[in-house]
């Protein structure tokens, strides 16, 4: 399932080391507006992901995926609203390989 938002969101397997990463960027138009812009646009595409997760089944993969975006930018909103985040950059969060997405939401790990 598609939601459209300010941010492209892409995930980068790396075979060879077994590492996973989100990469995500701000599309020009987020970029290009004032703050306070930026902030609506931002919580406005995160009560869109909760709408859109309320008919899910908790282990649906498009879910985990959207609870996964949704605490992302639950955490850039406080940095998005102080303005201390260069929005021409790349923010890389790499996703240990022996976690499964719903942990890293969760944040819960069977790893020791």
């Amino acid at each position: 399932m598609e939601i459209k938002g300010p941010l492209v969101i892409s995930v980068q397997d790396d075979d060879s080391s077994l590492k996973r990463e989100l990469h995500i960027t701000f599309k020009p138009a987020f970029k290009q507006s004032p703050v306070a812009q930026r902030v609506q646009a931002l919580q406005d595409y995160m009560n869109e992901l909760s709408l859109a997760m309320q008919p899910l089944q908790q282990d649906s993969s498009d879910r985990r995926g959207m609870e996964t975006v949704h605490q992302i930018c639950g955490n850039l909103l406080e940095h998005i609203r102080a303005d201390e985040i260069d929005l021409n950059e790349t923010i890389v969060i790499e996703i240990q390989p022996k976690i499964s997405i719903s942990s890293f939401v969760t944040g819960h790990s069977s790893i020791n």
